[in-house]
């Protein structure tokens, strides 16, 4: 009786180790796998996936060593300020994504693609990182559905080109006048 005990704890315990082993594995190389082919086929490029760390070596190396340069004086800052999103935009194009460990970062530039996904907010997810901070800051950085779409009605009049227009006229009036 106590020996099918025991063999019975074992297979629970073996069957939960297997259980615990393929979860890792699955977030660690397989999930990875299949989210890098199905962004290449919907036409991304991007560096392949490597196991665990993903960019993020590559990430620390190009901030340090822009970090180190001094900065030129030009219009050009992104290669200074983000070195490595600047250098797999030039690399890789308008469409393309980079790892931050088994989770891909996707690049958008095309100004179509942008304009569809503000325009559909539903389909498209914020990722929310620190929930606290989320909670405190509110806003449309990160409010999602429904509330972004009716935080977005009431912020959109402040950005008109003819309200900018007033507003930088008052700001220049301000500081002329100060002077």
């Amino acid at each position: 009786m106590v020996a099918m005990v025991g063999k019975v704890v074992i297979a629970i315990v073996i069957a939960l180790i297997v259980r615990w082993g393929w979860k890792v594995l699955n977030w660690t190389w397989l999930k990875p796998k299949k989210l890098e082919k199905w962004l290449r086929e919907q036409g991304y490029q991007g560096n392949p996936y490597r196991l665990l760390i993903g960019d993020i070596k590559d990430l620390a190396t190009m901030m340090s060593e822009a970090k180190s340069k001094h900065i030129q004086i030009s219009h050009d800052i992104l290669s200074h300020c983000l070195p490595f999103d600047h250098h797999v935009i030039t690399k890789y194009g308008k469409k393309s994504f980079t790892w931050f460990g088994p989770i891909p970062r996707i690049y958008v530039t095309d100004p179509e693609l942008i304009k569809k996904i503000l325009s559909t907010p539903d389909d498209f997810q914020k990722p929310h990182p620190e929930p606290i901070r989320d909670s405190i800051i509110g806003g449309l950085l990160v409010t999602e559905g429904h509330k972004w779409i009716k935080h977005r009605k009431i912020i959109n009049p402040a950005f008109h080109l003819e309200n900018i227009k007033v507003s930088a006229n008052v700001r220049i009036y301000l500081i002329f006048r100060v002077k």
